[in-house]
């Protein structure tokens, strides 16, 4: 597994908090306290079950928390520039631009009722200077390095008309079409059978080299397989970070070894997808 390309974090996250604001009572304290950091070339994954505060923890870096849930404190970095207070016009631009997001279920995540590469094109044209013709091509071209079938790579195929694992392919092209600095993958397997989840992961490792990218999961064979960073949550507090080598073979916290005894890890991502 190859390491970090540079020392120089992409994200860096410093003491994050974040509250559960329930109508007429008191704020419930959902992650406590949270700093991580990703540099270009590394793969960060975020190890814990349901309700650790792992993908909380991710998608408050673009203030995607659901309602009633607010970043009460901290402070989130994108190259250097804060990005946690800036105000949501500014924050839009930074979604799908230097952000790319690969969501846990691409078919309620994708529009019904428009096109792969209509969807594709949209996210193109907004974040980068592309007329209508170029869009399209380059939305081909990214399907096409997804290894999405036919001529033109399922671009005028709607979600329903692709296989769960086409999806995730397709989802992964939306995420990588305007050149991210950043990737954060939500449980892009969970849905998917063992064999394509291997694929996706595959193709993760091999799309992603080079960029700072986070993987969301709750499985520690997920995490095995592609990363070579790795933080555990339990209750909302990040209880062990390090390499993934040191980790996965010598964890220091009790719940980490908690997990590791029911994962069962699968052989790393060879990049053939």
């Amino acid at each position: 597994m190859n390491g970090p390309v540079n020392d120089t974090p992409i994200l860096a996250i410093r003491d994050l908090q974040i509250d559960a604001v329930p109508a007429g009572g008191p704020p419930r304290r959902l992650v406590d306290g949270v700093s991580l950091s990703v540099a270009a070339g590394e793969v960060l994954g975020i190890v814990g079950q349901s309700g650790s505060g792992k993908s909380l923890s991710a998608f408050a870096v673009a203030r995607l928390l659901p309602d009633g849930v607010r970043l009460a404190a901290g402070s989130v970095h994108l190259g250097g520039q804060r990005i946690d207070d800036l105000d949501e016009g500014r924050m839009r631009a930074l979604r799908g631009g230097r952000i790319g997001f690969v969501f846990q279920d691409p078919l309620s995540s994708f529009n019904p009722v428009r096109t792969i590469g209509s969807i594709l094109i949209e996210s193109i044209r907004r974040h980068q200077r592309l007329d209508a013709k170029s869009a399209r091509a380059l939305a081909v071209e990214m399907l096409t390095r997804m290894r999405l079938p036919g001529k033109d790579a399922c671009v005028d195929a709607y979600p329903h008309q692709l296989s769960g694992g086409q999806r995730q392919r397709a989802m992964i092209a939306l995420a990588l079409a305007n050149g991210p600095d950043l990737l954060i993958a939500d449980e892009p397997t969970t849905a998917l059978d063992p064999t394509i989840q291997l694929q996706i992961l595959a193709l993760l490792k091999q799309q992603t080299a080079g960029r700072a990218s986070i993987l969301i999961t709750h499985d520690f064979s997920v995490a095995a397989a592609i990363c070579n960073q790795i933080a555990v949550m339990h209750q909302g507090r990040l209880v062990e970070s390090g390499p993934a080598a040191q980790v996965l073979t010598d964890p220091q916290h009790d719940y980490t070894r908690s997990l590791l005894r029911h994962a069962r890890l699968a052989p790393a991502a060879t990049g053939e997808a």
